[in-house]
C-alpha cells in the first residue's frame, strides 16, 4: 500500500511539472519574437534541441529560438533550426 501511495505522489508531481512547462511554453510563444519558433533546453546542458530529441529525457524547458541562440549551441543529434 505504501509503494502505491508513493507511486501516485510521484505521478502527481510529474503531471504538475509537465503543466508548468506547458505554461512556460505558451508564455514564450506570446513574447512577440519575430520567428516564434520554440526549441528546448535542459537544466544542465549547453545545447538547444527539437522537441523530439532523445537528450530531453531528464528535463525539457521551452524557449524561443532567439533566446536559445543567445546562450546555447544547437544539438548535433537532432539538428534544431539555426
Amino acid at each position: 500500500m505504501r509503494r502505491f501511495l508513493v507511486s501516485i505522489t510521484i505521478l502527481g508531481l510529474l503531471v504538475a511539472m509537465c503543466g508548468v512547462v506547458g505554461c512556460r511554453s505558451a508564455d514564450n510563444s506570446n513574447s512577440g519574437e519575430a520567428d516564434g519558433t520554440s526549441v528546448y533546453i535542459t537544466r544542465t546542458g549547453a545545447k538547444y534541441h527539437r522537441g523530439s530529441c532523445s537528450y530531453l529525457r531528464q528535463s525539457r524547458i521551452a524557449v524561443t529560438l532567439s533566446e536559445a541562440k543567445a546562450s546555447y549551441n544547437p544539438c548535433s543529434r537532432c539538428k534544431p533550426p539555426q
